[in-house]
């Protein structure tokens, strides 16, 4: 009895060993339980950490593979900066090189340019020397007086100038134009320096075989003038004008004046002008065989020839400065 007892005994010590161990064992599973869970917990904080880590080291590798295309692209662009540095020295060279070639070649053009002006000066008073020979020469030979040259010569440059006004012909012409034929009109009739006095200065009207000689006026007086401008080799000058008016002032608008029978702009205009200035003057003078006209007889047979004999365009030029017209016939009157 005694035994058991004392085994029974044993056996509530035991127990209450193995409750005790028991609730140690609970305990201990419960703190494993919150370790477990604290390294979950680390182990999460961990993974991300080393997420980030990743994530960083990755834009890390970005950033350092921007920052090698971005060193590239300055050493490229560095290299073209040096090239481009290269050709404005290159080409700043080449400027001074030109610009030197221009300062010689400007000082070659002002001692060209001084050559070329004494050189027209001399052509010039050679020109007008000219002119004044050939000019006394044709007033020698003809039988009409030198106011009939002054007034044709104005009446030349009044129609000329009229019609730079009316801007008919703007091709041809000019200041300069008008010059020419102002300074031309005088030998518009040198031709005649070929006509014998028998015929020239024959004081009634002339017969067929005269008539015929006495066109060649036009002809001779181009050859006469020809020959004076063989010197010159400028076809603007005062000579090639009045070769184009001696040549052509008796041609008519229609085609049938002579010597050539020319039609309309095939007549040169120096010509075309003319022609109106020495019939108007031939109409108002008095001659041995023909009375003198009046300003307003003149204007209307000038008038009546339009398209026929004379340019219609230069006529209307001659009507709108019929002011100056009548002028210069009253101013230069023969005595």
């Amino acid at each position: 009895g005694e035994e058991k007892a004392k085994r029974a005994g044993e056996l509530v010590i035991a127990n209450e060993d193995k409750a005790a161990r028991a609730a140690e064992l609970v305990i201990a599973n419960t703190e494993l339980l919150f370790e477990g869970e604290e390294k979950a917990k680390r182990a999460g904080e961990l993974v991300i950490a080393n997420e980030d880590k990743a994530a960083r080291a990755a834009e890390l590798v970005i950033a350092n593979t921007e920052l090698l295309f971005e060193g590239e692209e300055k050493a490229k662009r560095a290299g073209e900066l040096v090239i481009a540095n290269e050709d404005k020295a290159a080409r700043a060279a080449e400027l001074v090189i030109a610009n030197t070639e221009l300062l010689f070649e400007g000082e070659e053009k002002a001692k060209r340019a001084g050559e070329l002006e004494a050189s027209i000066k001399n052509i010039s008073l050679t020109e007008d020397l000219m002119l004044s020979c050939l000019k006394a020469l044709s007033l020698a030979r003809d039988n009409e007086t030198g106011n009939h040259v002054i007034r044709t010569q104005h009446y030349v440059k009044v129609i000329a100038t009229q019609l730079l006004i009316m801007g008919k012909y703007s091709d041809e012409i000019t200041e300069k134009k008008i010059d020419l034929l102002f300074r031309a009109a005088p030998l518009h009739d040198i031709g005649k320096i070929g006509i014998p006095d028998s015929i020239l200065l024959k004081s009634h009207k002339l017969d067929e075989e005269e008539w015929a000689t006495m066109k060649t006026h036009t002809t001779i007086g181009e050859s006469v003038l020809s020959a004076s401008n063989l010197k010159f080799e400028c076809k603007k000058t005062v000579i090639s004008t009045a070769i184009e008016i001696a040549g052509g002032h008796h041609e008519n608008w229609d085609g049938t004046g002579y010597p050539r029978g020319l039609v309309g702009n095939a007549i040169p205009l120096a010509a075309r002008i003319m022609s109106i200035a020495d019939v108007y003057d031939a109409l108002i003078s008095k001659r041995v065989y023909k009375e003198q006209w009046t300003h307003d007889q003149a204007v209307q047979e000038i008038i009546s020839m339009r398209g026929t004999k004379f340019d219609p365009v230069i006529v209307n030029a001659f009507i709108a400065a019929l002011d100056s017209i009548h002028q210069i016939a009253q101013q230069y009157h023969d005595a």
